[in-house]
């Protein structure tokens, strides 16, 4: 396995997955536009100074003043925000550190100060957040980042789209088989704490003899029977979700021990398209589509979800 993850290059990196590539910039160049360019500027560095990376976030020059900058240090308090800035990037650091920990009242002050924007804007901190978890992990597996393809403008109207485009492109990726692919989802699920995601399986990993012991071991995958395969992965969700910055030291060579380049990279991407979660759980809109048990899903040949299945229907 060590060989084929030699001599691994920006360009070789991006022709694992060039879709995913392309769909995952496109987010990135529509941001900016996405919400008003001083919350944008003021999220992007927060969300990078909280996750420790800040070397990879590309700064918009000429969007803050020096007084804002200098005020992002002690938000909470410092002259030069407004309340309405405040906020933001108050939600900005939740949505980075816990977005399962966000409060009503936070929400309720996001809606006061931005109104029916506030969709927008918490759609921008999602691309934001995930752009710095993504770059982090190709640094640390594989040693590159490809740099963006894109060069595009974009509104609110356009960002929306843009990331449903890209969660139907990486649900296409088929490197990592059903049930590890089912298992990092579900790992993320929880530690968002969305109670949506975490009431639906994959009924394909049901069909092939995944139950609900299997599922329960993710909380304690550790010390579970699960495969060392299957905990290299959730390892590697893990250090996406909680420490984006600086994996453990021996993740990496247990990553290359266990998967496959185009693998790893699959599971990254993952990890990031199942975080489109948060943006429900920040809104407070992850509610259960069933009031009890679970609903089962499928995907279709574009990406998409197909809900109401139901296990041995074909």
């Amino acid at each position: 396995m060590a060989v084929v993850w030699d001599g691994m290059t920006d360009a070789r990196v991006r022709a694992m997955a060039p879709d995913a590539f392309d769909a995952f910039d496109r987010v990135a160049a529509l941001v900016g536009g996405a919400a008003e360019p001083v919350l944008v500027e003021l999220a992007r560095r927060h969300i990078g100074g909280v996750l420790g990376a800040t070397d990879s976030q590309v700064e918009a020059d000429g969007v803050l003043s020096e007084g804002k900058a200098a005020a992002l240090a002690g938000w909470p308090s410092a002259p030069g925000l407004s309340a309405a800035e405040r906020v933001c990037v108050g939600m900005a650091e939740q949505f980075a550190l816990d977005v399962g920990s966000t409060t009503s009242a936070q929400r309720t002050a996001l809606s006061d100060a931005l109104g029916p924007e506030a969709f927008g804007f918490v759609q921008v901190l999602y691309a934001l957040d995930s752009a710095v978890r993504v770059r982090r992990a190709l640094r640390q597996l594989f040693g590159a980042e490809p740099a963006s393809s894109a060069a595009l403008k974009g509104d609110a109207t356009t960002l929306w789209p843009a990331l449903e485009e890209l969660m139907r492109v990486v649900a296409r990726m088929g490197a990592v088989d059903p049930l590890t692919t089912e298992l990092v989802r579900l790992r993320g699920a929880r530690a968002h704490d969305c109670r949506l995601c975490k009431s639906r399986r994959h009924v394909v990993v049901v069909e092939a003899g995944a139950d609900e012991a299997t599922f329960d071991q993710i909380d304690w995958y550790e010390s579970s029977d699960l495969s060392q395969r299957h905990k290299v992965a959730l390892r590697l969700t893990d250090a996406v979700i909680w420490q984006p910055a600086a994996y453990p030291g021996e993740l990496p060579s247990q990553v290359r021990a266990s998967f496959a380049p185009e693998e790893a990279l699959e599971i990254i991407f993952d990890v990031s398209r199942n975080a489109a979660n948060k943006i429900a759980v920040a809104l407070g809109a992850d509610q259960p589509t069933v009031a009890d048990g679970i609903e089962y899903f499928d995907t279709d040949e574009r990406g998409g979800l197909i809900l109401g299945v139901c296990p041995g229907a074909n």
